[in-house]
């Protein structure tokens, strides 16, 4: 019976004590993720203080170099000087005095009161150059060149003075008698991801480039661009009518109170515009103030070989209406026509002729 009693103790004792090592080892797994945790949390103050002193030193340095900077800007201000012997010196003491406001060195790249002394007798006895140039640049003499870099260095469209992203320059001659030559100039910069140009004019004045325009102009390119566009689908709709273009010299023959025949001439005065259909009205108005006859016709020019008329009435020529040409036609639905009182007394009756539209229309330049 002792020997039973010792056997039946045994396996609770084994049990208990295993259970024991159990929570002993969990107690040590969990001691050490507190240690590893412990340590992330010094690892990661450790890095957050490094990180507030590279901050610190990071501003310093930014600090430091926008200071840099600005002594750099100081030193390029007082060591720029304005030349403009040649287009291309103008154009880079123009910007850096638009850039820093520089009145002293803007002030010699400005046409003024003795430069007018400079210009030729013969330029000056140039009625073109007189009436329609000088005479409306003189306003430049009279500006107030704080307040006028102050207004083109703010302007809207103005360059990133900080980084002005100059690109292409272009000059072309405006002027160029009498010993005098202007340029209109055109200087390229991107803003933003968009192009611009600033356009100037400028007179070669005892051979250095001055500034003869006050009007300088920022313009947007991409918006200029979109304007055109629209003028240019606008033209193609709109009535094109240059007054080059002339419908008149009537001619007739009649029968006491009917037409025999009713001639018209159409005749292109202009140097360059070469047309291949024109619209046009023409009526008859009788000595009551009745129109008598109305009709809106098309003359097709080039289109068919021959004189003559469609089925519709529309007038055919066979060439197109070139600079200096005249042709000559009937006007339809006018032979043996009655007009119903004495034609051969014109001062009764009376008729209208009016260009309405003519083409192609991609050719005109308004």
């Amino acid at each position: 019976m002792k020997y039973l009693t010792i056997l039946f103790f045994i396996p609770v004792f084994v049990f208990a004590q295993s259970k024991k090592e159990i929570i002993q080892k969990q107690q040590e797994t969990i001691n050490s993720y507190i240690n590893q945790l412990n340590e992330l949390k010094a690892g990661h103050l450790k890095l957050k203080k490094e990180k507030i002193e590279l901050n610190v030193k990071l501003k310093k340095i930014q600090e430091a170099s926008k200071n840099k900077q600005i002594e750099i800007e100081k030193l390029k201000k007082e060591l720029f000087r304005s030349s403009s012997e040649q287009p291309e010196e103008f154009t880079i003491s123009f910007i850096n005095c638009l850039k820093y406001r520089d009145e002293k060195n803007f002030a010699k790249l400005i046409f003024s009161n003795s430069d007018t002394l400079k210009l030729t007798t013969d330029f000056r006895k140039d009625a073109k150059w007189e009436n329609n140039k000088l005479q409306s640049k003189v306003d430049i003499l009279n500006i107030d060149i704080h307040n006028f870099l102050t207004k083109l260095h703010y302007d809207d469209l103005a360059p990133n003075w900080d980084d002005p992203k100059i690109g292409d320059v272009n000059y072309e001659t405006e002027y160029n008698d009498f010993g005098v030559v202007t340029k209109r100039l055109s200087i390229h910069y991107v803003k933003g991801n968009s192009p611009y140009v600033i356009k100037v004019l400028i007179i070669l004045i005892d051979k250095h480039w001055k500034l003869l325009d006050d009007e300088i102009d920022f313009i947007d390119l991409e918006k200029e661009k979109k304007e055109k566009e629209k003028k240019e689908k606008e033209k193609l709709i709109s009535a094109f009518t240059p007054w080059q273009l002339r419908i008149g010299g009537a001619t007739w023959s009649y029968n006491d109170e009917t037409f025999s025949d009713f001639n018209l001439n159409i005749s292109n005065n202009s140097d360059d515009y070469i047309f291949e259909k024109v619209k046009f009205y023409f009526s008859l108005t009788n000595s009551f103030g009745t129109k008598v006859f109305a009709r809106t016709f098309t003359i097709e020019l080039g289109g068919r070989s021959g004189w003559g008329y469609d089925e519709n009435g529309k007038i055919i020529l066979p060439s197109k209406l070139s600079p200096g040409d005249v042709y000559r036609f009937e006007v339809p639905g006018l032979y043996d026509f009655y007009l119903g009182e004495k034609i051969q007394n014109q001062d009764d009756w009376d008729y209208e002729i009016k260009v309405i539209d003519s083409w192609p229309k991609a050719q005109r330049k308004y």
